[in-house]
């Protein structure tokens, strides 16, 4: 959990090392996007940008998220673009030809920026929690003695080939390996719509999960962060 980020504006730190500290880091990073971009400001959202991506651990600035949020200040349209990715990752609706016209860009950086602006709780859809929520899948499936057969709303794939997040292994020796997930495909944005719609289900059918936490975004940030430790390693999974 131990990062930190550093307020454009004022130069204050804000630092974090466990989940409640977290949760105020993120809070605070998020509300700061918020009204950048509500100002139409591409200068300052490109600063708050780039804070996002020191929080979240960018190693190499010179490839990825910063050379694309550049591009998109330099043409004036990076607030624009934001808003745009917002709008179609809140949505209820889901239609692949309009996400991969409008989010062009995805990946481990750009799914910190997605979620930080989002209005409906969107996760963070990195590798950990991408690797959780697949496995907890495969899980249900194996339990239920449903066919193995992937059905595409409740398919995750997980970006990288690490090993203790490319599959999981049952008592049986059974393993069910995950499909991989690129940079800037729109594969990216529709698992993590999918995994929004399950949280979303998940937690108005269990009321006092995350309770403590307050509203359905709150609630849904927790929901992550637990994915986010459970994805650590996925390998084995003893039933």
């Amino acid at each position: 959990w131990k990062s930190s980020w550093r307020h454009p504006f004022t130069g204050q730190v804000v630092s974090s090392k466990d989940w409640k500290e977290t949760k105020f880091s993120l809070n605070h990073l998020s509300k700061t996007l918020e009204l950048a971009v509500d100002q139409k400001d591409d200068k300052k959202t490109m600063l708050i940008c780039k804070e996002i991506l020191k929080w979240g651990g960018d190693r190499n600035p010179k490839q990825g998220a910063t050379p694309q949020l550049t591009k998109l200040q330099s043409k004036k349209a990076l607030v624009n673009y934001l808003v745009n990715a917002r709008n179609i990752i809140d949505a209820n609706l889901f239609d692949t030809e309009e996400i991969s016209s409008t989010v062009i860009y995805s990946g481990s950086m750009w799914t910190k920026i997605y979620a930080l602006l989002s209005k409906k709780g969107a996760p963070i859809y990195d590798t950990r929690v991408a690797a959780a929520v697949a496995a907890l899948v495969s899980l249900f499936f194996k339990e239920k003695k449903l066919s193995s057969t992937r059905n595409y709303l409740v398919d995750f794939s997980v970006p990288h080939r690490q090993e203790r997040r490319s599959h999981v292994t049952f008592v049986n020796s059974e393993k069910i390996f995950f499909t991989t997930l690129r940079n800037n495909s729109s594969r990216w944005t529709e698992d993590t719509i999918k995994l929004s719609w399950l949280m979303d289900a998940v937690l108005a059918n269990r009321e006092g999960l995350f309770a403590q936490e307050g509203g359905i975004v709150s609630r849904k940030h927790a929901f992550e962060a637990s994915l986010f430790m459970v994805g650590y390693d996925v390998r084995k999974v003893f039933i």
